[in-house]
């Protein structure tokens, strides 16, 4: 990804901005975020497109400011051997809070999707479809000039821990609307 396009992703707020972000879900996020909603994730559709975590270089497409999309890394594979990044491509949410990612220098980004896919325990898959408006956050993590992003969970909805015991965290964002010059998310 280029370094002028970093300048533009939702990570780049400031920090303080970012700290806010990783707060109680239904906290609001200086106005870009209008609300969010609890909802692990083995895969994500986006534009009709499925796109699985144990595939060896899978990417996830990543929110720009003004509404473009860059495609990074998703996580890291335990077959990738010793590296720069936790295995997986999940990081918790109270694991972020206690600071256990600060090693990779976290920052927060919005995965824009369709839908999402867990197994449940008899390794049945099921999609559920994101309502207009919503996105997965996830975290940035980066090492040594080299990106991942890790899909931030929580716990379950009551409704469905028959699924599974972590599910991605969903934020409504607000509608992207370019202004003149700067282009940045308003409230609708």
């Amino acid at each position: 990804m280029p370094a002028g396009e970093l300048a533009l992703l939702f990570a780049d707020y400031p920090q303080a901005c970012a700290q806010e972000l990783w707060k109680n879900a239904s906290e609001s996020f200086t106005g870009y975020f209008l609300s969010s909603s609890l909802f692990m994730c083995g895969g994500i559709q986006y534009r009709g497109n499925k796109i699985y975590f144990p595939q060896p270089g899978t990417k996830l497409p990543i929110k720009l400011r003004h509404g473009d999309v860059v495609w990074v890394l998703w996580g890291k594979r335990r077959n990738e051997g010793p590296g720069k990044f936790p295995n997986g491509g999940w990081a918790r949410l109270d694991s972020i809070k206690a600071g256990k990612w600060k090693p990779w220098h976290p920052r927060p980004v919005l995965i824009p999707a369709d839908s999402f896919m867990e197994k449940d325990n008899e390794k049945r898959s099921h999609w559920l479809a994101l309502e207009s408006g919503m996105m997965i956050q996830a975290l940035l993590a980066e090492r040594g000039g080299e990106k991942r992003v890790y899909v931030v969970t929580e716990e379950t909805p009551l409704e469905y821990r028959w699924i599974h015991d972590r599910w991605p965290r969903l934020v409504r964002v607000a509608e992207i609307v370019p202004k003149s010059g700067n282009q940045e998310s308003r409230a609708r």
